[in-house]
């Protein structure tokens, strides 16, 4: 395994949530505790959006009520709160997320950073800077990683360029 694969095993960004306590459900509105995989407060790990249905249900990896395997389960974003953004280090975690028939869960980078960010604020668009380029990320792309748009400052010298950027700003 070479040094940049290495580092990618490491860790990953992660959009991580607690599965909800308390909440009711079905007609007789009855007082159920968590979901029927998790219990209140578990912690899941969720994937990018898949099927452009505005994250209201999430691919997610968890550990469930009767086990001490991780899962991975396909959710209602309901049952989930307190997103936030966190390196996930788990080396079962990351192995789920590195499978190859896995459903693109992020990486290490500062695009993947980027995104869920993104998501997280429930923004139009989200912009990162650094000393080598601009990524520029929009909610009408999905957040998709393939989709940010990526200027380095050379690019950005050309008045063309420049424009479609500030174009793109002012939506």
């Amino acid at each position: 395994m070479d040094l940049m694969a290495q580092k990618q095993a490491e860790w990953r960004w992660g959009l991580v949530g607690n599965i909800i306590g308390e909440h009711e459900f079905g007609e007789n509105r009855d007082i159920y505790y968590g979901t029927k995989h998790f219990s209140s407060g578990t912690k899941v790990y969720c994937a990018p959006a898949q099927w452009g249905d505005g994250y209201e249900n999430i691919v997610v990896i968890g550990k469930p009520r009767h086990s001490f395997k991780y899962i991975e389960i396909v959710m209602s974003s309901n049952m989930i709160e307190n997103f936030r953004l966190q390196k996930v280090y788990k080396p079962a975690v990351l192995k789920k997320m590195a499978d190859e028939n896995s459903w693109g869960f992020w990486g290490n980078t500062d695009e993947d950073k980027a995104a869920i960010l993104d998501m997280r604020l429930q923004s139009e668009g989200f912009g990162l800077v650094s000393k080598e380029c601009v990524w520029l990320s929009f909610a009408t792309d999905s957040f998709l990683f393939g989709k940010i748009k990526f200027y380095s400052w050379a690019d950005l010298e050309n008045p063309d360029v420049f424009n479609e950027v500030q174009l793109s700003l002012k939506k």
